[in-house]
């Protein structure tokens, strides 16, 4: 099921996974109360982590087309509401969006920026504020957005400080609060025009991590994988502090012999999710080359003091009307 499945740089493969398994199940190719294979067997199949797997039956639990019980499995669950034409004229009313907002010259980015500002006013969400994290690396970014999805009343989006080419008053108009680590909070705060909005948070390697890499025997060799290279900084960093292993070199997605890489390698570190990071190639070796090596996935989080002072700023935020 899905073996030969081809995914592309771009949307996460989690997302088109579950857009393909939501095709099948909407087209009639899945019924309703059929089992899906278990995460372990599609993680298998396919060659992903099971992190991917599950991610993707998350995705179509929320849509509502299987819903996943422990111990029993995951069942199609879904019943269509309405007629396929129905479907297809909303695509068309996109589409047409999309194309007279093109003719303004309006960028994708800038798009989506007042899109979430009249879903928002579409929706009446009085109590629901608006956070926007930033960061520098996408290895990062992603771990963090997903901790902070545990913030209660508040809609998440993730963006890379590339990304903002252009802030506008628009743009902070539509954020009630800004999150950004640490060592970005200067660069971020230059692109604001209301830096009160900018709360900094501190990250740390979370404990797992460090036990995994205190673990490791003496001499072992440590090959660090990712897509940015301030993130092998730093995970390079990390390693030299509690392992007694050694770093031995990095390897940046895209960029060099991935299969030479890893011939040097006795012990893989890698972000969560790295499929969303590299090619379909590269993932192809990495799932073989997991399967032969150690692998340490270099997971990262907002230290406990700066998430429990921002969440007591979202609930000061909620509490007195969203005024930052």
């Amino acid at each position: 099921m899905y073996k030969t499945m081809q995914f592309d740089g771009d949307a996460p493969i989690y997302r088109q996974l579950a857009d393909a398994i939501y095709a099948d199940i909407a087209g009639g190719d899945l019924s309703l109360g059929d089992r899906l294979p278990t995460v372990r067997e599609l993680a298998e199949t396919m060659g992903l982590a099971r992190g991917t797997i599950k991610r993707a039956y998350e995705e179509l639990e929320r849509m509502g087309a299987v819903e996943m019980t422990q111990g029993r499995g995951t069942f199609v669950c879904y019943r269509p509401a309405a007629p396929q034409g129905r479907k297809a004229a909303a695509m068309e009313a996109i589409d047409e969006m999309f194309r007279k907002l093109g003719e303004l010259s309006f960028t994708p980015a800038e798009i989506s920026i007042y899109l979430d500002l009249k879903m928002r006013q579409f929706a009446g969400r009085e109590k629901t504020m608006r956070l926007t994290l930033l960061d520098r690396d996408p290895e990062t970014l992603w771990q963090v957005a997903e901790q902070l999805q545990t913030l209660r009343g508040v809609e998440i989006r993730a963006l890379r400080l590339s990304e903002l080419t252009d802030v506008s008053a628009e743009w902070e108009a539509g954020v009630d609060l800004i999150v950004t680590p640490a060592q970005h909070a200067q660069a971020v705060a230059r692109l604001l025009p209301d830096p009160e909005k900018l709360e900094r948070v501190a990250l740390t390697p979370k404990p797992e991590t460090i036990l995994a890499l205190t673990r490791l025997a003496p001499g072992k060799k440590i090959g660090v994988l990712c897509r940015t290279a301030r993130f092998a900084q730093a995970a390079a960093a990390v390693c030299r502090t509690y392992a007694r292993a050694d770093v031995v070199g990095t390897f940046l997605f895209g960029m060099g012999d991935l299969a030479a890489f890893l011939s040097g390698c006795d012990v893989l570190l890698l972000p969560p999710d790295h499929e969303r990071l590299c090619s379909e190639e590269e993932a192809t070796l990495l799932a073989a080359a997991t399967r032969r090596h150690p692998t340490i996935r270099f997971a990262s989080a907002v230290d406990e003091g700066s998430m429990l002072h921002l969440e007591q700023r979202v609930q000061s935020l909620l509490q007195n009307g969203l005024k930052a």
